[in-house]
């Protein structure tokens, strides 16, 4: 499971250990608390999406996320109006990734700050938008991009701030999610020997770690690697669901915490934010809304809290903040 909850129209495609990472309790005012695109309906009763990506703010307010492409281009350079173009948002909230209405580049915009255009390369040739997945790390200073038709390529990780790419990594393997620290990158893989198997490699390429996690790991998802690049949070559905962590290097299970999900509510992202602390993201869909909930849980001390919580209405598809 991808740690950014992308537009539900776009790709369907991705004793306590104590990590070190960033400290906890990060300020979000005046960031990003979601993107989300309105839904209009045609006399068939069939929906679309329209208007521009508006960004929810932390403290209130909205912002028209103007240059945002709402219908991808297609392989040959053609819109496909039959979905929405994606959008990501970092886990704090501070970066926007999108292609750009103007010329269809993969762009990344800080939040109230400058953009940057990455190479025209990113979609390789013979690819359409919707064959590109992207997400920011967690302070957004990473973008990951991997791609789906036929033919197998590598993730290509990208330095949002200069546009620069750090590395292609792991054209057999899924990738999951950056650290909490945005230093190492998750990714997954189904053996021929049928074996769940992680690998963490740093962003330059390099592989760091390999494991066959137990079932209790490999069995569940979302996923998030601390800042550690070792230690992950996993989530464990059930009659008493529960945030466990396992240390990929030693090969145990050093937790787990009880979270109280809500019924028909689904867990979308698990991230680290912070020393002990893992932040989810649930989601409740219905006919009309959806219904998040964002919960803080201290690995250290057991406590889970609500830290936000809103409902987003007539929404064709959305990308909420992950941590």
């Amino acid at each position: 499971m991808r740690t950014t909850i992308v537009s539900l129209a776009a790709l369907a495609m991705v004793a306590f250990a104590t990590p070190a990472v960033h400290a906890e309790g990060h300020e979000h005012r005046g960031q990003v608390r979601y993107a989300w695109l309105k839904e209009c309906t045609k006399k068939d009763e069939s929906t679309y999406p329209c208007g521009k990506w508006q960004l929810a703010l932390h403290g209130g307010g909205m912002v028209t996320l103007g240059n945002a492409r709402i219908f991808p281009l297609d392989s040959r350079g053609k819109v496909n109006d039959d979905g929405a173009a994606q959008v990501a948002v970092s886990g704090d909230g501070s970066h926007v990734a999108y292609f750009r209405q103007s010329d269809g580049r993969l762009a990344v915009e800080k939040v109230g700050g400058a953009v940057r255009r990455l190479p025209a390369s990113v979609v390789p040739k013979g690819l359409g938008m919707l064959d590109v997945a992207f997400h920011l790390s967690q302070d957004g200073s990473r973008l990951a991009v991997w791609f789906g038709g036929a033919s197998v390529r590598p993730t290509r990780i990208y330095d949002t701030a200069s546009g620069a790419l750090l590395a292609e990594i792991s054209q057999k393997e899924m990738f999951e999610g950056f650290s909490g620290d945005a230093g190492e990158v998750l990714f997954s893989r189904q053996t021929d020997e049928n074996v769940f198997r992680f690998g963490v490699y740093d962003t330059a390429g390099n592989e760091l770690l390999r494991a066959d996690p137990p079932r209790i790991v490999s069995g569940n998802s979302p996923y998030g690697l601390a800042a550690d690049g070792r230690t992950v949070a996993v989530f464990v559905d059930g009659k008493r669901p529960a945030i466990a962590l396992h240390d990929l290097e030693s090969g145990q299970t050093t937790g787990s915490v009880p979270v109280r999900i809500g019924g028909r509510s689904q867990v979308e992202a698990v991230d680290w934010t912070g020393v002990n602390q893992v932040t989810v993201h649930t989601v409740e869909s219905l006919a009309k809304e959806r219904r998040v909930r964002v919960l803080e849980v201290d690995v250290a001390t057991g406590v889970t809290k609500v830290r936000d919580h809103y409902t987003i209405r007539g929404a064709y598809g959305f990308a909420a903040c992950g941590g």
